[in-house]
């Protein structure tokens, strides 16, 4: 039943509000594409459910977008969100909590015409007061031995303990997608709930056996990660897995498992395309996915903090549902990453340029300077040097400032365009300005 003044908005954003609380990113208002993209693989993994980055941004709000969202996306969130469809969510919420049964002695009403109780009434009330009081100190002492004893269950595992846990991956093959095995040692911890993270993402963990000493996990994408091995909601260990591209490769990505373009599908001459067969079922769609090329491996001592990259790209995907015409270009390091968007000149303000922890949102800077150019190709020029970067976008300045930290060693490039999209060059030099990538693709 639903209560008086509970329509679906309300519930939409209840949901809204516990959706943030979950994933601990900030205000539904603040997160970008990414974000939505990293949800969208979430809720997949969750409920074998897809939801594109378009309806999620409907469903919070952050699209305008009247109608009520269809059924099976609502389903979807519920079941994220721990309930067994959108009815139940709504349910529990409708619900009111059980009252609690306090034996009391029933009141009885003092007469109109008395003033002033007599003695044994006075008693009564005094006796009554007492039983009330005395109830309510056993209850409060019962709340705070529940909630010590909560607290106890999850208690800090020592510096001592987490040194004799050893954890290491080996991975499988070479390229993707490529099956890493996790090897571990946890006899020397007590604990609950034991789980290797496979990311930075904490909804990407899968339960493991503390008596085993092997598990493993696919990965379906090149990059740079950090696993963890997790007890009871505890970071124990970390350790550095590197999953390489094995050479240029593209894939539209689509999930968690994304669609691999065959070496048919795509060339590398005279520039780095997709084939219009590998595509051509994008058109059409609601919700267009990405394309994606990675070159993901060991580049040596490539600092982050201090190199030049020169790039030439250009969005070739042409469908009014892909009008923004999105395009970003990655440089993924050992701890973070920097991204430099570019997107069609109405749709600058959904940009946010990253430079390790330093933003750059177009709904509070201006950022017309990363949108494209009448010229066909886009000029994309970075150079870094002791942390302090300046961005040029076909020879004109875009963007300054200093990284705030250190994001470590580059370790791949990514480009990514909404439908599809090309690339021209990349060059990069190192610190010394020595080049170190020079792809002319064929020239």
């Amino acid at each position: 039943m639903v209560k008086e003044g509970r329509n679906d908005h309300w519930y939409l954003e209840i949901a809204r509000k516990k959706l943030e609380h979950k994933l601990g990113w900030g205000s539904v208002d603040e997160w970008s594409s990414e974000d939505f993209q990293t949800l969208s693989e979430a809720i997949l993994a969750s409920t074998d459910l897809s939801l594109s980055i378009t309806t999620l941004k409907r469903l919070v709000g952050r699209v305008n977008y009247n109608a009520t969202p269809h059924p099976s996306t609502l389903n979807a969130v519920a079941r994220f969100l721990g309930h067994a469809n959108w009815r139940a969510f709504k349910q529990v919420l409708n619900t009111p909590p059980e009252p609690q049964e306090v034996k009391t002695t029933p009141v009885v009403s003092k007469p109109e015409t008395s003033t002033i109780p007599t003695a044994p009434l006075r008693q009564k009330n005094q006796k009554w007061l007492a039983y009330v009081l005395s109830a309510g100190v056993l209850v409060l002492i019962m709340v705070v031995a529940i909630a010590s004893r909560k607290k106890d269950q999850i208690s800090p595992i020592s510096d001592v303990d987490k040194e004799g846990v050893s954890f290491s991956t080996d991975p499988v093959a070479e390229g993707i997608p490529n099956t890493v095995i996790f090897n571990y040692d946890l006899n020397s911890i007590d604990g609950e709930v034991f789980e290797i993270q496979q990311s930075w993402d904490e909804t990407k963990r899968f339960l493991i056996d503390p008596e085993e000493k092997e598990a493993t996990c696919t990965y379906y994408y090149p990059g740079y990660y950090r696993a963890k091995i997790v007890i009871d909601d505890q970071i124990i260990k970390e350790h550095d897995l590197f999953v390489p591209s094995n050479g240029w490769m593209a894939a539209i990505e689509s999930g968690p498992v994304p669609r691999y373009i065959l070496p048919k599908e795509w060339q590398q001459t005279p520039f780095l395309s997709v084939h219009d067969t590998a595509i051509e079922d994008l058109h059409g769609k609601e919700d267009i996915p990405n394309l994606a090329y990675y070159l993901v491996q060991d580049f040596g001592d490539l600092k982050s903090t201090d190199f030049r990259l020169q790039t030439r790209l250009r969005h070739t995907f042409q469908d009014g549902n892909a009008a923004c015409q999105y395009s970003s270009l990655t440089i993924n390091c050992t701890r973070g990453f920097i991204r430099i968007p570019m997107s069609a000149a109405g749709c600058v303000g959904e940009l946010i340029a990253r430079f390790g922890g330093l933003n750059f949102d177009g709904r509070k800077t201006n950022l017309s300077g990363l949108a494209y150019q009448e010229q066909e190709w886009q000029k994309i020029d970075l150079e870094m040097d002791d942390q302090v970067f300046r961005v040029k976008v076909n020879d004109q300045d875009v963007l300054e400032g200093k990284l705030p930290t250190d994001p470590g060693r580059i370790v791949g490039i990514r480009y990514k365009f909404e439908g599809a999209g090309e690339v021209d060059q990349l060059m990069v030099w190192d610190h010394e300005r020595e080049l170190l990538v020079n792809e002319q693709f064929g020239k």
